[in-house]
C-alpha cells in the first residue's frame, strides 16, 4: 500500500514555524530556548530525510539512481529518530537547569552515547551486511534481519528520558510537567498506530504536535521574562532558586538594588524611566559578560535585579559585583541631564547562608531597603554576623515572629 507522505509535510511545516517564531520574537538566549530550537531543528532534518526516504521508496520501481543514494537517507533518517528523544531529555535537562548534577551522572551518559555509537556503527556496516534494512532489485526499502536491534536502542533511550522526567517531576511546575510528560505517551501511541498501518506516517507529525504545545505552555517569554529589561522574571527566580534549595547544591547569587528607584520614577517620565532600567540592566549584562562563567540574569521588580551564577565560583561574582558597583557609581548622561544611580550590592551563597528560598527573598527586600547599606557591596554572612545590621535588615521578620508567638 502507499505510504502517505502528507503528515511528514504538515510536521516540517510546524516545525519550520516554530522555528520561525522563536527567532523572529528573539527567543534565542539561555540555555532551555537554545536547545528547544536545537530539538526543533532536529526534528525539521528527521522529517526532510523521511520525506527524502519515503519519496525514493515511492518511486524505487520506477526510477533507477545509485543504490548508495537508497542507504544515505534511510540511514540519516534512522540516526536522527532513534536520537530524538535523547535530545528531547536533554533539553528537560535544561529547563530545570540540571547539568551540574547530570554532569555527575557517568551511567547516563554512558548508556546514551553507547547506544548512539552502537547506531552509527550498525548503520555504516549494514551498507555491506544488510543486517539494519536493504535495498532490493526494485529500488524497494525492506528491514532487515536485526531491525529489531534499532527498536531496543530506542527503547533504552525512552525509558531512560521517561524515568528522568518522573524522578525529576518536583523539579517542574505543573504546567511544565504535563507539556513535558505528554510526549511519552504520545510517542507510543503514535509508534503502535505506525506499526499497524505503515503506510500511515504520523509518527513525527505527532512529535511536532507535541512540540508545538511545549512551545506555547513551556516556552513562553511573558511567563519568565521581564518585557522592559529583557531578564528573568520574579517568577522565574523563585522557580530557579526553588530547584537549587532542592538539589542542596551550592551557588551564588549577586542582589542589586537601585536604592533611588522611586526619586528616578518621580523625576523621569515613563518612557524615560523604563530606558534608564534598559541601561542599568545593559550595564549588568555588560559587566557580566566579561568575567569567565555562566550567569543568569533577573529583574526582580522595584529596582531589584539578581545575577545566579552557574557554579560555587565567589571570585567571579566579586569581580562582577565590583565591576557593575564602580559602573553604576558614575553619573549616566541621560536625557541630556547626568542622573545619579544609588545602588547597593549584596552577594549570598545559597543555600548556605539561606536554607530556605522564603529567607533569601525575605533577606533581599530587606536589605535592598535598608537605609544603612548603601553604595558598596556586601555580603551577606557579614551582614549576618553583624548584630546592629542584621536586626535591621530583619525587623520585619522578628515582629511577625514575634507576634506569632503571642497567638
Amino acid at each position: 500500500m502507499t505510504k502517505i507522505i502528507y503528515f511528514d509535510i504538515a510536521a516540517l511545516c510546524i516545525n519550520i514555524i516554530i522555528v520561525f517564531s522563536f527567532c523572529y520574537r528573539g527567543m534565542t538566549k539561555g540555555a532551555s530556548n537554545k536547545l528547544f530550537i536545537f530539538n526543533t531543528i532536529w526534528g525539521i532534518f528527521t522529517t526532510i530525510f523521511d520525506i527524502w526516504a519515503v519519496t525514493l521508496d515511492l518511486n524505487g520501481s520506477r526510477v533507477s539512481y545509485p543504490l548508495l543514494l537508497g542507504y544515505l537517507p534511510n540511514s540519516l533518517y534512522l540516526f536522527f529518530h532513534v536520537n530524538t528523544i535523547f535530545i528531547y531529555t536533554l533539553y528537560n535537562i535544561s529547563l530545570i537547569d540540571f547539568w551540574n548534577v547530570m554532569f555527575k551522572r557517568n551511567g547516563f551518559w554512558i548508556v546514551h552515547l553507547g547506544c548512539c555509537l552502537t547506531l552509527i556503527t550498525l548503520l555504516f556496516a549494514n551498507i555491506d551486511t544488510k543486517w539494519i534494512f536493504y535495498i532490493d532489485n526494485e529500488g524497494i526499502y525492506q528491514r532487515g534481519v536485526l531491525f529489531g536491534l534499532v527498536y531496543l536502542i530506542a527503547a533504552v533511550i525512552f525509558i531512560y528520558s521517561f524515568m528522568f522526567v518522573i524522578q525529576h517531576k518536583e523539579w517542574y511546575n505543573l504546567a511544565q510537567f504535563k507539556s513535558i510528560i505528554l510526549m511519552y505517551p504520545i510517542i507510543l501511541v503514535a509508534v503502535v498506530i505506525q506499526m499497524l498501518l505503515p503506510f500511515l506516517i504520523i509518527e513525527l507529525f505527532c512529535i511536532s504536535l507535541v512540540t508545538l504545545l511545549i512551545s506555547q505552555t513551556v516556552q513562553r517569554p511573558e511567563v519568565f521574562m521581564d518585557g522592559v529589561t529583557g531578564f528573568n522574571n520574579f517568577n522565574s527566580f523563585v522557580s530557579d532558586i526553588g530547584r537549587l534549595e532542592k538539589s542542596k547544591y551550592s551557588r551564588y547569587i549577586l542582589l542589586i538594588k537601585i536604592k533611588n528607584i522611586a526619586s528616578l520614577r518621580n523625576l523621569l517620565s515613563f518612557e524615560h524611566f523604563r530606558s534608564l532600567l534598559r541601561r542599568v540592566a545593559g550595564v549588568i549584562k555588560n559587566e557580566s559578560d566579561t568575567v569567565k562563567g555562566r550567569y543568569r540574569i533577573y529583574y526582580l521588580g522595584d529596582g531589584k535585579f539578581a545575577v545566579l551564577s552557574n557554579n560555587a565560583d565567589e571570585i567571579s561574582i566579586t569581580a562582577i559585583a565590583n565591576l557593575i558597583n564602580k559602573d553604576l557609581s558614575e553619573s549616566i548622561n541621560f536625557n541630556y541631564i547626568n542622573v545619579n544611580v544609588d545602588s547597593s550590592l549584596c552577594i549570598v551563597n545559597f543555600p548556605g547562608d539561606f536554607n530556605k528560598i522564603q529567607d533569601l527573598i525575605i533577606f533581599n527586600d530587606s536589605f535592598a531597603n535598608n537605609v544603612r547599606l548603601m553604595g558598596n557591596v556586601y555580603k551577606a554572612k557579614d551582614i549576618i554576623a553583624d548584630r546592629n545590621i542584621f536586626l535591621n535588615t530583619n525587623i520585619d521578620k522578628l515582629i511577625e515572629k514575634a507576634y506569632m508567638s503571642d497567638i
